[in-house]
C-alpha cells in the first residue's frame, strides 16, 4: 500500500476485502450472463460492503486525493460513484 495515500482510503479497501471473504466464506456467487462478470462480481462486493455495515467506511475513502511527487491524484475506489454508494447506504440503514 502506497504510503501517500491516506488512512481513509486503506480502511475503505480493508472494508471491500472484508467482504471478499464473508462472501467467499459463504458461498455466495454473483451470476450475470453480461460477458462482463469480474467486472460485475466487484460491483457486487461493493454492494455487500455496504450491506454488510461497512458502508461509512467506504464511503469515506471511496473518493480520494493523493500527492504523488508534485502532482496532486484524484480518483475513486470501485465500480460505483460517490451519488451510487449514498443511495446504497441511505436504502440499508432504513432497512436496518
Amino acid at each position: 500500500m502506497n504510503p501517500e495515500y491516506g488512512e481513509s482510503i486503506v480502511a475503505a479497501i480493508l472494508a471491500h476485502e472484508i467482504a471478499h471473504i464473508f462472501i467467499f466464506f459463504h458461498g455466495i456467487e454473483f451470476d450475470t450472463r453480461s460477458g462482463e462478470k469480474k467486472r460485475f462480481q466487484e460491483q457486487m462486493t461493493d454492494l455487500s460492503t455496504i450491506a454488510l455495515g461497512l458502508g461509512k467506511i467506504y464511503m469515506h475513502g471511496n473518493t480520494f486525493q493523493a500527492i504523488r511527487g508534485n502532482h496532486e491524484i484524484y480518483g475513486s475506489l470501485g465500480y460505483p460513484k460517490n451519488p451510487q454508494i449514498n443511495y446504497a447506504q441511505k436504502l440499508v440503514e432504513l432497512i436496518l
